[in-house]
């Protein structure tokens, strides 16, 4: 049982991993596209 929990968490603890990843990817295309339409109107 120990080991089910402990493989269950481990699964969670990279879920969170990867969704913290590609919440952060996410923001750098959104600066990354505001900086470059900035950039652009100028």
């Amino acid at each position: 049982m120990a080991d089910a929990d402990h493989t269950s968490h481990t699964a969670t603890t990279e879920r969170r991993d990867t969704e913290r990843f590609i919440r952060k990817r996410l923001i750098d295309d959104v600066l990354a596209m505001r900086v470059g339409a900035v950039t652009q109107s100028r």
